[in-house]
């Protein structure tokens, strides 16, 4: 069956995310628990896709497990583990850019399986919930660095270089909304080009056995 092939994408987030903490521990790098936890558990929202075409028989594009999946393995693996975040300064402001983009193909996915068309209205409505979900994730960071100790949103590091923590958390929603606009833009032009790009989000529907 199709729906097998989703089963790939968390045994690469799996597989990515543990070979990153065994390189951490070579490297002598600090893992928090909390980033311990986000491997274990993260990807299993990946088997959502699996779960939900082999019980309803009805196609999820491939497209978005893949982009799920690469957030975690950018934001996870990557920054907090890997702690690409202070080998590339752009790091942060690239990751909550491409948050802006993957969320934004989500809602655009979600809006055409459940209206007719989309208008400016429910164009708009995807802008807010991007960024509503932004918010949130600002939110969780500060609760991780209130209760595992860490520094998530990067305050200690505003402090020593004489600026406003709020810089950050500000910074990170306005990257944010530059990845909603790219998503917008990339939009526009796959219309142009008769969906090349985002054709398998219209399309998908049943399954094949």
């Amino acid at each position: 069956m199709k729906y097998r092939v989703q089963l790939i994408f968390p045994i690469i987030t799996y597989s990515i995310g543990f070979a990153s903490l065994l390189l951490a521990r070579n490297l002598h790098i600090s893992v928090p628990l909390a980033d311990i936890l986000c491997v274990i558990f993260l990807p299993l929202f990946s088997f959502f896709f699996y779960i939900y075409e082999k019980i309803t028989k009805r196609e999820i594009p491939i497209l978005l497990n893949g982009l799920l999946c690469s957030e975690i393995i950018l934001g996870v693996c990557g920054g907090s583990i890997l702690n690409l975040y202070s080998y590339i300064p752009i790091y942060d402001l690239l990751l909550h850019a491409y948050f802006g983009f993957v969320g934004s193909i989500f809602l655009y996915y979600i809006l055409l399986k459940t209206q007719k068309e989309l208008n400016i209205t429910l164009l708009l409505f995807i802008i807010l919930m991007v960024l509503g979900l932004a918010a949130i994730w600002e939110m969780c960071e500060y609760t991780m660095d209130t209760v595992f100790s860490m520094d998530t949103q990067r305050v200690q590091e505003a402090l020593e270089k004489g600026i406003s923590p709020v810089k950050d958390t500000m910074g990170d929603m306005i990257i944010t909304l530059v990845g909603i606009v790219i998503f917008y833009l990339s939009l526009y032009i796959d219309k142009k080009w008769n969906n090349v790009l985002y054709g398998s989000l219209i399309k998908s529907d049943g399954l094949g056995k």
